[in-house]
């Protein structure tokens, strides 16, 4: 990790290059359990400025993200398991401004998700956000109709999804009232079941939610 934190400071060699950003940006996410919070601060402080909602009004920053993958950037920030709380709340709110307008919501969803998650790919569980910053949140969610977006059913499934924690867990009428919303939704049974009951995560489920699959033999252990 030592010799792949080098390449990072080298940077790029062909910036013009959009696909070049994107693939980027997907190496990291793809490598960042093994970073240090100091390194991916670095890397959240080099790509937060694209992903505040005021970015797009300004025009160099708005071409800049444009060209260099916003969408991974997106991805990767989430994926940052290891940025302390305070960092996670502020990019969670910074999402939540940016779905007011409709570029970029699929991965804007799914990052949210990915913050709020009550399980972790790598992180510690002291860095989640609580069960009541989860709580606060879900009503926005439960507004919008889940027939026609299933991605942001996922989001819920992601914010919601059973631990047995306690400190992690929201509570049971919430989960009911997103239990009800999901079975009203034309989606898969064992979202449902996500949300209901602990659940050992398959490996589509583990693809969908943290965005890569386990290298094959590689199992997730509860």
């Amino acid at each position: 990790m030592n010799e792949i934190w080098a390449l990072y400071q080298q940077g790029i060699q062909f910036e013009s290059n959009t696909q070049t950003w994107c693939d980027w940006w997907t190496f990291w996410r793809r490598v960042a359990g093994g970073l240090t919070q100091e390194q991916q601060l670095v890397i959240y402080k080099d790509i937060a400025k694209y992903i505040t909602p005021g970015a797009s009004r300004n025009a160099k920053l708005n071409k800049e993200l444009q060209e260099r993958g916003y969408e991974d950037m997106v991805r990767l920030a989430a994926s940052l398991e290891h940025l302390p709380f305070d960092k996670k709340l502020q990019l969670i709110e910074w999402l939540f401004g940016r779905l007011q307008k409709a570029q970029y919501a699929q991965a804007h969803w799914w990052a949210i998700g990915r913050i709020a998650t009550r399980t972790p790919f790598y992180g510690s569980t002291h860095n989640l956000l609580s069960a009541e910053h989860v709580s606060y949140c879900l009503p926005e969610l439960m507004e919008y109709d889940w027939r026609k977006e299933h991605y942001i059913a996922f989001t819920a499934v992601m914010m919601t999804r059973k631990t047995g924690d306690r400190n992690l867990d929201i509570n049971d009428e919430l989960r009911q009232e997103v239990i009800d919303k999901l079975k009203a939704s034309p989606v898969p049974e064992s979202w449902v079941e996500m949300v209901a009951e602990i659940k050992i995560l398959t490996e589509d489920e583990t693809k969908r939610v943290f965005g890569d699959a386990l290298p094959n033999g590689l199992r997730l252990i509860g």
